[in-house]
């Protein structure tokens, strides 16, 4: 009796790669230059060029936020830092707006206004794409979104009240209808303050496929939980234990000097 492929095949982890987009253009230690259009990819040994808005399409792109579902793929969920117009997208699109880039094309995959987000300080400058089965709240959620906002706000809570939030805080949304007509239920999953984050801390935010920790990195420094941190390096937000923990990865370590925008973190960190 042989089994060359046992059912105990051992779980290869998934190699660490860290998306990153950029306040301002600049340039990589090893000398390639980035625009704030663009996502940067650093797999642990070099850096790439992930994403171009200028090669795909959106010359003028300013990522704000963003998601990559599989960095072996092109697929990338793009919020921007300014209103504006998307190739096959129906009218601007607002800094309350996802769209959606397979590659190829481009789709509206959240539309802020239809969900209450509609004022300045509710501009999105955050945001996480994660399996709809996880959401706390909601039934048939077919994604579950994490975002933080610019300053803040306020939006529907799943139970009809209101939710008001900050800029340090993370909301999370219940995605029953994707597009256009965008459909959900909010509620808060992380409270900024409560944690000791300042004020509008919040600039970029990634988290594990389970959703328990939700790592971020901020504008300026902060301390909470005895972690004094700082801007641009990579933090943790425990869901279970409610604790902060980090630094965990800076860019500057390997390269790259510029301020982080958004952020994607794919694998372990150390």
């Amino acid at each position: 009796m042989d089994d060359s492929e046992p059912d105990w095949q051992p779980v290869v982890p998934t190699p660490l790669n860290i998306l990153i987009s950029a306040v301002a253009a600049g340039t990589i230690s090893n000398g390639m230059a980035y625009n704030v259009g663009d996502i940067l990819r650093w797999d642990s040994a070099q850096w790439s060029l992930f994403y171009s808005g200028k090669a795909a399409s959106l010359p003028k792109a300013n990522i704000n936020a963003f998601e990559v579902p599989d960095v072996s793929e092109q697929n990338v969920y793009l919020n921007f830092a300014q209103s504006l117009t998307v190739p096959g997208v129906s009218g601007p699109v607002a800094v309350h707006d996802i769209v959606a880039y397979d590659g190829a094309t481009y789709s509206m995959f959240f539309d802020g206004s239809d969900e209450g987000l509609t004022t300045a300080g509710e501009k999105i400058d955050a945001l996480a794409v994660l399996p709809g089965r996880i959401s706390p709240i909601g039934d048939n959620c077919k994604n579950y979104l994490l975002i933080s906002t610019i300053a803040g706000g306020s939006v529907e809570d799943a139970n009809g009240g209101n939710l008001p939030f900050g800029g340090e805080d993370v909301l999370g949304f219940c995605q029953w209808h994707v597009g256009a007509n965008t459909a959900g239920l909010w509620h808060k999953v992380i409270d900024g303050s409560a944690e000791g984050l300042p004020g509008g801390a919040i600039v970029s935010i990634s988290a594990t496929d389970d959703g328990l920790i939700v790592y971020f990195t901020t504008k300026g420094t902060f301390n909470a939980d005895g972690v004094a941190g700082q801007p641009s390096k990579v933090y943790a937000f425990d869901m279970v234990s409610k604790k902060i923990s980090g630094p965990y990865w800076s860019g500057n370590l390997v390269g790259f000097n510029g301020a982080v925008d958004g952020l994607q973190i794919i694998g372990e960190l150390p």
